[in-house]
């Protein structure tokens, strides 16, 4: 201990407080990523559960799928695929009778 010296400091207590500062945001910081990889192990953790459950139901579905007997019956159109249709159809009708209408100012105009 006989090569030990001191160096004067100026304003110790403001150093001391800017120290301490950086002391606490880093243990913040370290805190704040703990949370992030505790909650991204979580969210690993439930992904891998999706993942077995929907195997599972694919399994499960295609098991069904063999014992069910086979048919050609067809489900029938849903009315909003109808009413979709409809619409088209409706807004092409609308869009041909304007065009219509044009090509007739057209040709009087000529």
């Amino acid at each position: 201990m006989a090569d030990d010296f001191f160096v004067n400091v100026r304003n110790p207590e403001d150093i001391r407080r800017t120290l301490l500062g950086a002391s606490k945001d880093v243990v913040v910081s370290l805190q704040r990523y703990e949370k992030f990889r505790i909650s991204r192990i979580k969210r690993e953790d439930h992904f891998e559960k999706l993942r077995k459950n929907i195997s599972e139901i694919n399994e499960l579905v295609g098991r069904l799928r063999k014992e069910l007997p086979q048919s050609k019956i067809r489900a029938k159109p849903t009315a909003s695929s109808v009413r979709t249709t409809q619409k088209t159809s409706s807004e092409l009708d609308k869009l041909e009778d304007e065009l219509k209408q044009i090509e007739g100012k057209i040709g009087s105009l000529k």
